[in-house]
């Protein structure tokens, strides 16, 4: 299934996915009650844009056509277990880049942007026409030429920074900003694959695992060319380059005490699966350190 919309045209907020969390807990109906609008202190547009992001994020999901919290969004957002409730470490908003980027629904332009399209240096429109061409592609409905558009526009401000002054408040209020993987430049933006060298281990074995346990949960091994491939791998959504990430998963043996080890032998990169392990187990480990070099 492919979605363009439902954001209402903003990017999500600091503050948002905490709300969302919150007032779902108290309410599992809250998304339906007029009473939102006043529970998450916003307006009735943001208020679908709040429950539209946490589907995205994985913080929600729908289940028996109600939306639940998931063990994702208690596993960040809760007041006295979760890993970052108000968003304050770095590797929190890499995780929430993977959730939405790395899955085709519902942020169908996201995924198609970091998995599919193959252009760094581009522009608005270049970006337009490709995601229609991938659409097609795909067999996809396309979506009228206006809803994509203000799908890539809201695509663009939740990661590029923006030089003008009436736009630069609104745009440091989406957090993936901080994470500098879109550089807009007079009009021109690229994909900047530097800041995933900061990106630390834990983030990358548990974008790993789910990536292992959503596309090939019966392998006990994946080639270096799966990993790198097929899309919505942790090396295309992070936009890695291939040192980078090799520099990395040789380390994901420390980061998983050896449950997940790279080897080369005969010449045959691959990362093995030697016992099973929860992708949460490596946060609850608390003598592993989380490292980005």
């Amino acid at each position: 299934m492919a979605t363009f919309s439902g954001h209402e045209t903003f990017p999500f907020r600091y503050e948002w996915l905490k709300k969302g969390y919150d007032a779902l807990q108290k309410d599992s109906n809250i998304f339906s009650k007029p009473e939102a609008i006043v529970e998450l202190g916003v307006g009735k547009n943001m208020v679908n844009s709040i429950k539209y992001w946490g589907l995205a994020t994985g913080i929600f999901e729908k289940r028996n056509k109600e939306i639940v919290i998931t063990d994702f969004g208690h596993f960040i957002f809760d007041d006295k277990n979760g890993i970052d409730p108000y968003l304050e470490n770095n590797s929190t908003l890499w995780l929430l880049h993977w959730k939405i980027a790395s899955t085709e629904d519902p942020a169908t332009t996201w995924y198609l942007a970091f998995n599919e399209f193959n252009k760094n240096f581009f522009t608005k429109e270049d970006l337009l026409e490709n995601i229609k061409l991938l659409i097609e592609k795909k067999s996809l409905k396309l979506p009228s030429e206006n809803t994509l558009k203000r799908d890539i526009d809201v695509f663009l401000r939740s990661y590029a920074l923006k030089i003008e002054k009436d736009l630069l408040e609104e745009t440091f209020e989406c957090p993936l900003t901080e994470l500098n993987l879109i550089i807009e430049d007079n009009n021109f933006y690229r994909f900047n694959p530097l800041p995933s060298e900061n990106l630390s281990l834990k983030v990358l074995a548990y974008s790993i695992l789910e990536f292992w346990e959503n596309h090939f949960p019966n392998k006990n091994a994946l080639s270096l060319d799966e990993l790198i491939y097929k899309s919505g791998s942790p090396f295309k959504v992070f936009k890695m380059t291939y040192e980078t990430f090799l520099s990395k998963i040789i380390r994901v043996e420390k980061i998983t005490n050896s449950a997940i080890i790279y080897d080369e032998t005969a010449g045959i990169k691959q990362l093995y699966k030697r016992k099973d392990i929860d992708k949460y187990d490596i946060y609850k480990n608390k003598n592993l350190v989380d490292v980005s070099n």
